[in-house]
């Protein structure tokens, strides 16, 4: 695994060799099946260090933000150049600046879960879903304490380019809050309306 400080040096060319065998996979060799997209996640924080190495097996390209929300600006536009849906795991900041940028370019929010401390050993899960949802996810969810965004990072590529999800989820679990975590976290995607 990379560390996040190499990860933010490197980009998403460092993340990629991580995450296949050797290296030696290329773009060609990806799963055509499976609708590309970029994911954008908050490395500074433990849960995001997660999804980003549980999405980078998915994701066409991967990309690590700070703490400063603007950051995320060239991202969503880079994205929309290439007409990609954009998937994440950030704070509300982020989100709002990227969704105000991408719903001006004809994107739409298709999904968002809200992931919050409600307390120092209680960490609820809001996910509004379709289909999607299954006993499956919602047992890993209760058993996954600080894991959780792997478990969200390999939920998201099954919603990207599916219809508008319709019922929302709650999901809470014991789970001690690290001292890292900013005990409020976003995941969503924007895709083309």
């Amino acid at each position: 695994m990379i560390s996040r400080r190499d990860f933010l040096r490197a980009g998403t060319v460092a993340g990629l060799f991580t995450a296949l065998p050797g290296g030696a996979a290329s773009a060609g060799q990806m799963e055509q099946s499976a609708p590309l997209f970029e994911a954008i996640c908050d490395t500074h924080c433990n849960e995001g260090d997660v999804f980003l190495a549980t999405i980078n097996q998915t994701a066409y390209r991967t990309h690590g933000i700070d703490t400063d929300p603007g950051s995320v600006i060239p991202l969503i536009a880079e994205a929309l150049r290439q007409n990609h849906p954009i998937v994440g795991l950030t704070s509300d900041a982020v989100l709002l600046l990227a969704e105000q940028i991408a719903t001006a370019e004809g994107y739409k929010l298709s999904f968002k879960g809200v992931h919050k401390h409600t307390g120092e050993h209680t960490l609820e899960h809001q996910l509004k879903l379709d289909r999607h949802w299954h006993k499956d996810t919602e047992s890993a969810l209760q058993q996954s304490g600080q894991q959780w965004p792997e478990i969200i990072a390999k939920l998201i590529p099954a919603l990207v380019g599916q219809s508008v999800p319709s019922e929302l989820k709650t999901v809470s679990v014991d789970s001690k809050r690290a001292t890292t975590s900013p005990g409020h976290l976003v995941s969503w995607i924007l895709e083309p309306a």
